[in-house]
This record gives C-alpha cells, sequence and structure tokens, in this order.
C-alpha cells in the first residue's frame, strides 16, 4: 500500500493496519520510499528469519568433502557418497545440496493428486486471489503464450477432445443403464404392482440416482474429493440436482398422465429423455465442474 502523505499515514501490508509514516522505514526501492511493512512487523519478520537461518557451521557439514568422497544431506542429515547428489554447477561445491532419494520424495508428493486435491481444497480463496491479481494474470498469460509457441497448447487441446469425447461416451452409456433402471422400476411398481404413477416414479428415482451418482463420480467424471467435507458437499450438490429435475418429471407426468390421460409409458419416456439431458448439463457445470 503506498503511503498517503496528505493525512500522513500508511497501511502496513502484513498486520494491515493504518499507521503514521514514522512507524515505517526508508526503502528508496518502494515508490513512496518507505518499506511495504512497517517497523515491528519487518523486526518481527527478521527475527523469525534468524531462528530457522542455518549458522556457518551448519552451512559447511552440507558440503562435499572431496578427500572421503561424501557428503551431508541439507535436508535428512545423512551422509551419502557423492554419487547420491546430482551435479549442479551454480553450488559452492559443484553438488546439489539434497539427496537423490529426498529430492526424489519431494517430486512424488508434488505429483500426487491427492495432495494436490488437498491443497487446493484448502487454499481456494488465495488461489482466487492470486488469479485475479495482476501478478496472477500475467502468470497466466506468460504461461499461455509459452504453451502455444511449444506446441504444448495445441497437443493439450487434442487430449481434451479426447478427454470430453471419452467422457460423452461413457455418460450415454451409463446415462442409458440409468434409463433403463429408471424405466424397469416404474414399470415394476406402476404397472405389475399397481401403485400409484407419481410414488412409483419416485421409487424409480430414488434408483437411479443412486446408481447414477456412483457411476458419475467413479468413471465418468473421475472426481476426487481429498476430504469428507467436500464429499459430502458434491453428493448434496449432485443429489439437490437430480431432485430439481425430478420436480420437472413429477410435472411432465401429473400433466400429461394424470390430466391428460396420455399412454403412461410413451410418457415416462418422453419425461426420461428431457430429464437425462438436464442432468448432465448440470453434474458438468455445476458438481463436478472441477474436471
Amino acid at each position: 500500500m503506498k503511503a498517503n502523505f496528505e493525512t500522513g499515514l500508511k497501511i502496513c501490508s502484513k498486520c494491515r493496519r493504518e499507521l503514521p509514516l514514522s512507524s515505517f522505514g526508508k526503502d528508496i526501492h518502494q515508490p513512496d520510499g518507505l518499506e511495504y511493512s512497517c517497523k515491528e512487523c519487518s523486526l518481527k519478520r527478521r527475527r523469525d528469519y534468524l531462528k530457522t537461518k542455518r549458522t556457518k557451521e551448519e552451512i559447511f557439514q552440507t558440503r562435499a568433502n572431496l578427500e572421503k568422497g561424501t557428503k551431508i544431506c541439507s535436508k535428512c542429515r545423512r551422509e551419502f557418497s557423492l554419487d547420491h547428489f546430482h551435479k549442479c554447477k551454480n553450488s559452492y561445491d559443484g553438488f546439489g545440496g539434497q539427496c537423490i532419494f529426498c529430492e526424489r520424495a519431494y517430486r512424488e508428493l508434488g505429483r500426487n493428486k491427492e495432495t494436490q486435491e488437498k491443497w487446493k481444497e484448502e487454499n481456494k480463496e488465495k488461489i482466487r486471489e492470486w488469479r485475479l491479481s495482476e501478478r496472477g494474470k500475467a502468470a497466466s498469460r506468460r504461461a499461455y503464450l509459452k504453451a502455444k509457441s511449444s506446441g504444448r497448447l495445441q497437443k493439450w487441446e487434442k487430449k481434451k477432445r479426447k478427454e470430453d469425447l471419452k467422457e460423452l461416451v461413457l455418460y450415454t452409456v451409463f446415462g442409458n443403464m440409468t434409463f433403463i433402471i429408471s424405466i424397469g422400476a416404474y414399470a415394476v411398481f406402476n404397472v405389475a404392482l399397481g401403485i400409484n404413477e407419481l410414488i412409483a416414479n419416485a421409487l424409480a428415482w430414488v434408483f437411479a440416482v443412486l446408481f447414477s451418482y456412483m457411476t458419475n463420480e467413479k468413471w465418468v467424471f473421475r472426481v476426487s474429493t481429498p476430504t469428507k467435507t467436500a464429499a459430502f458437499v458434491q453428493m448434496f450438490a449432485f443429489f439437490s440436482g437430480r431432485f430439481f429435475t425430478l420436480i420437472i418429471e413429477e410435472t411432465i407426468i401429473f400433466v400429461f398422465i394424470t390430466m391428460l390421460s396420455y399412454p403412461s409409458m410413451w410418457v415416462k419416456l418422453t419425461a426420461q429423455v428431457v430429464v437425462v439431458v438436464l442432468n448432465y448439463i448440470i453434474s458438468k457445470l455445476f458438481v463436478f465442474k472441477n474436471q
């Protein structure tokens, strides 16, 4: 935040307090000539840094011992031979600071989808703020131009089209199975057992929705929920969308069967087609939108 010289005040970027200009240190690199954080926050930041800063002895201990041909890993603090470290021309001794085991574990942690999804779930607000900031927009633009010039963007678009086609085919297959379950259950309850058409349709809906949720989550949209809360929210959104389409289907059945006396099974088939299309749109845009 820039200083307001008219009021003689400035907001600290760390503690977000509005303080007098005398509470900020000088910094010629800033537009207003003052540090972005107040003196109290700057002092706390320096103290925290000194607590975590390694001493010179610790730094020298992690350097390679060329006579013995060994080096201590800066992460796990274990001593290994030099062939357990990657070469690094920018380091003092010509070898990386971490051993290959620690580097491999760090890479695997970054590639772990469950860890990534959990981190995204916990930092949704920070990610949104970053994307909306000027730096975030500039970084997104640079990444887009780089991917476009290297040909990775075209490969990604081709892969995305294949995934969308596969998703649509799977949804069609499982949608037809859901359709058969719904029609079969309705026929059993309404035609065979003689239950009222609205009650029979509601019972058939329960069986169809349970089957649809399991197949959509596991095979069609392949959404992973890192926390129980996220899983509950996803399930609630899915059942809410299906309940909305149930109301539409019940309305169609009530109007065309109960009031106008159209053939029961033909109206049910038509209503089911409308519901399948609406269910796909709701699932794609609202329930499983992170895919």
